[in-house]
């Protein structure tokens, strides 16, 4: 196993189970509850809903959006659970007495998307992002058009295990073919 930190984000490298994100996606959750606080706090003082609606786009949920692209593909289902609670009990802060034990009725609220949604949205973005940027899109492999009316499609790497079929390249691959 093989742990190093590049550029903010922790890699934990297995040889056998390839990358792991846990301790990233972890550590990312723990910044991010460590500022509910503000949350907290403003609510306690009687900011409105709008105003608590903005701190946690802008205070929380980026520490739970960090990197999205690089780990979303690959997380399993705990890791998204432990990463949606944060959003779960910031609703609950957010809504205080109005809040429901529904959580999907809460967010209909509050117009937000769950995460696992706004992971995908961003994922999506991102992608077209790097296709039009002139050396991120050397990270692809272009297919030749015949017809110059049709989009412009990428060859999807061929995977030889799961663990890379499920990586980001491939996905981001497939995702820009879907555009």
């Amino acid at each position: 196993v093989e742990e190093f930190t590049l550029l903010g984000v922790d890699f934990v490298s297995h040889p056998i189970k390839g990358v792991s994100w846990e301790k990233y996606i972890l550590k990312c959750v723990k910044k991010a509850q460590r500022k509910m606080w503000i949350l907290k706090r403003l609510a306690e003082m009687g900011v409105s809903s709008p105003d608590l609606l903005l701190t946690y786009t802008s205070r929380i949920r980026i520490h739970l959006e960090l990197n999205v692209p690089l780990w979303h593909f690959t997380i399993n289902k705990n890791l998204s659970k432990i990463i949606e609670r944060v959003q779960k009990s910031c609703t609950f802060i957010i809504l205080g007495k109005r809040a429901t034990p529904d959580y999907s009725f809460n967010l209909a609220v509050l117009e937000l998307d769950r995460l696992d949604e706004r992971r995908e949205t961003l994922s999506v973005k991102f992608a077209k992002k790097t296709i039009k940027h002139p050396e991120h899109r050397t990270m692809f492999e272009w297919k030749r058009r015949d017809n110059i009316r049709s989009a412009p499609k990428v060859i999807i790497p061929n995977a030889k295990t799961k663990r890379y079929n499920s990586s980001a390249i491939p996905n981001l691959a497939r995702i820009i073919n879907n555009l």
